[in-house]
C-alpha cells in the first residue's frame, strides 16, 4: 500500500510540470496561428483586387528622374490618383512595418511573401518619402516602412549576397 501512495505522489508531482509544458506550448501555438492569421488578412487586403493591383503597377513603372521630377509629374497637385496610390501603398507597408517591430507578425515570412515588391517599391520611392520628410515637415513620414525594407534587405542579403541586392534594387 505504502509503494502504491508514493508511485501516486510521483505521478502527481510530474503531472504538475508535464501540465504547465503543455499549456505554454499550446498558448504559443495558438499565437504563432493568431499572427499567422492576422498576415494573412492584411497580405489579402493588399491582393484583394485586380484594381489594386493595376494601381500598383502603374505606380512602380511610373518613371521619374528624382523628387522635384516626382513632384512635378505626379505630386498631389498634378496627378491626385498616382498621389493617393502612393500614399496607399507607403501606408499598407508602413502598417507591416509596425507589425514587424512590435513583434506581432514574423519578418521571415514577410520576407517571404513580399521581399521583392518592398525592396523594389522602396529602391524605387525611397528617396522620394525620404526627402518628402524634409520638404514638407514630416519627419516620421514612411518610418516604420523604411524599418521594414531595412529588415527585408538584411535578409535579403543574408539569403542571396550584398550583390544579389544591388542588382535587385541598387544602392537604396
Amino acid at each position: 500500500m505504502l509503494e502504491l501512495q508514493t508511485l501516486l505522489t510521483y505521478l502527481s508531482l510530474i503531472s504538475i510540470p508535464v501540465g504547465i509544458f503543455y499549456y505554454v506550448m499550446t498558448l504559443r501555438n495558438q499565437s504563432r496561428t493568431r499572427r499567422t492569421q492576422l498576415f494573412m488578412e492584411i497580405y489579402n487586403k493588399f491582393n484583394d483586387s485586380v484594381e489594386k493591383t493595376q494601381g500598383f503597377m502603374e505606380l512602380v513603372g511610373l518613371e521619374f528622374d528624382g523628387y522635384d521630377d516626382f513632384m512635378e509629374r505626379y505630386g498631389p497637385d498634378r496627378d491626385p490618383r498616382i498621389w493617393a496610390s502612393l500614399y496607399h501603398n507607403m501606408m499598407f507597408f508602413e502598417g507591416i512595418g509596425i507589425l514587424v517591430k512590435r513583434g506581432l507578425i514574423d519578418v521571415e515570412m514577410v520576407e517571404d511573401f513580399m521581399s521583392g515588391v518592398i525592396m523594389n517599391t522602396w529602391g524605387k520611392f525611397g528617396p522620394i518619402h525620404k526627402e518628402i520628410r524634409v520638404r514638407l515637415g514630416h519627419p516620421t513620414w514612411a518610418e516604420e516602412y523604411e524599418y521594414l525594407y531595412n529588415q527585408i534587405r538584411l535578409i535579403y542579403e543574408r539569403q542571396h549576397g550584398v550583390e544579389a541586392v544591388r542588382r535587385y534594387v541598387g544602392d537604396g
